[in-house]
């Protein structure tokens, strides 16, 4: 999220991390359970926004620096996850509502 986020908004890697984006709400650390935290409205706002073509700019290169970690991802399916993910902030907007992600 935090990579997303720079690529839509601009803001580098490093100020994100700083500013403890995004907020965690639950961390059970190692006691196992899900990762649980909050989208920052930054990057909800700029997903709302995004057309297909800023999601596909946002998406080439976001593949460019995982690959250089090693990861592959298919183009096809970060295409859709971002499209999916933009098209959520957008109803969550609508609603005043945030978004949340969790990683078990």
């Amino acid at each position: 999220m935090i990579e997303w986020e720079s690529l839509l908004t601009g803001q580098s890697f490093e100020a994100l991390v700083a500013s403890d984006e995004p907020h965690t709400i639950a961390d059970p650390g190692e006691e196992g359970g899900p990762l649980l935290f909050v989208i920052s409205a930054a990057l909800q706002g700029a997903l709302a926004g995004a057309s297909a073509d800023r999601l596909a700019g946002v998406g080439e290169p976001w593949i460019q620096e995982r690959a250089a970690e090693g990861e592959a991802f298919d183009p096809e399916m970060v295409g859709d996850l971002l499209s999916d993910l933009a098209d959520l902030a957008r109803s969550a907007e609508v609603r005043g509502h945030g978004l949340y992600c969790w990683m078990a």
